[in-house]
Parts: C-alpha cells; structure tokens; sequence
C-alpha cells in the first residue's frame, strides 16, 4: 500500500509540475515591443524609460538603423555594452538569405495568430534547420514596426535563427540575420 501511495505522489507530482513549467503556445504568451512606442518613450523620459533596462537595442537597429541616434544619446554605451558591431545593421542582406512568401494578411501580427499558422509559413523557407515542427519555438518578445515589420528569433535545441520579416503587398520577406549553433 505505501508503494501505491508513493507512485501515486510521484505521478501527481509529474502532472502538477508539467502544468506549471511547460509553455504550449498561446497567442498571449507572445509579448509585442512597438518600435515607434519604445522610441518615443525613450526620448521623453531617457534612462527612466520602462523599455530601457530590459531594451532589445539589436531588434531595434534591425527594425530602423535610424535609431542608433536615439540609443545613443540615451545609452551612449549600449554599442560596447551589447558587443554590437553596425555594419551588421547597416548592411543589406544577400539575396541569398532572403525568401519570400505570399499570405493572405495584411497586418505582421497575423503571422502569429496561431501555433500552426507561424510554423507552418516557417516551414515554408525550407530551411534545413528548421524542418521539424515539433520542437520549434518562437522567442516570446517580438519587435515590430507599422504593423509591417517584425524581428523574430526561432529556436529548437541546439539552434537559433533571427529574422527580419516585413509584410508588402500580402508578401512575406524573411530576411535572415543571423543563427547561433549552441
């Protein structure tokens, strides 16, 4: 009996903590940053700014390089800080590294409406990394512009790509930033 009792423990103990740590998708886990929201926020109130201490400041050069004038003033070491080089954001990307999908929506948040709707599109670039839609992942805090443009970063276990996603004329064009082999 006390061995009963002990798997039983064990096997509410399993469900309980899958409950609490596992993250199924969910359109709500997805926390947007608004380019223009975050940059005027940082001009009016500098360092007290709510978005300047947990700032994505790559996201925000990939969104509009005309932000470094803003970053700077506000965080004049942020380059140093964060290892950042610019020519990276200064650079087109190789058509190469660029695909381009058609949609049917005609706002950037669309792509995430669903689990299924971004893996599916995901799959889509045929991207040998990313070829199993089971284990990828979305990171949950993705910066925008207009409506129009999104930088994202999609992982699985060992892998990372970051991409700059713009909508134009109900087209997708992932431009690919850059992977990290972990």
């Amino acid at each position: 009996m006390k061995n009963l009792a002990k798997i039983l423990l064990v096997i509410c103990f399993l469900v309980i903590d899958y409950g609490l740590f596992s993250q199924p998708y969910r359109t709500e886990f997805i926390e947007f940053y608004d380019y223009t929201t975050i940059l005027n926020d940082l001009v009016k109130t500098g360092k007290k700014s709510k978005f300047y201490e947990q700032l994505n400041y790559e996201a925000m050069l990939f969104l509009d390089k005309s932000s470094l004038k803003v970053l700077k003033r506000v965080n004049p070491h942020f380059l140093d800080q964060n290892n950042i080089d610019t020519t990276n954001y200064f650079s087109v990307v190789p058509k190469n590294h660029v695909n381009v999908l058609h949609v049917s929506f005609t706002n950037i948040k669309q792509l995430f409406s669903t689990n299924d709707n971004w893996k599916s599109i995901i799959l889509q670039l045929k991207r040998v990394n990313l070829d199993s839609k089971m284990d990828m992942m979305i990171d949950k805090e993705i910066y925008t512009k207009d409506n129009q443009k999104a930088i994202i970063t999609i992982r699985q276990t060992s892998w990372s790509i970051t991409y700059r996603v713009i909508l134009r004329n109900k087209k997708l064009r992932f431009e690919e930033l850059y992977e990290i082999q972990e």
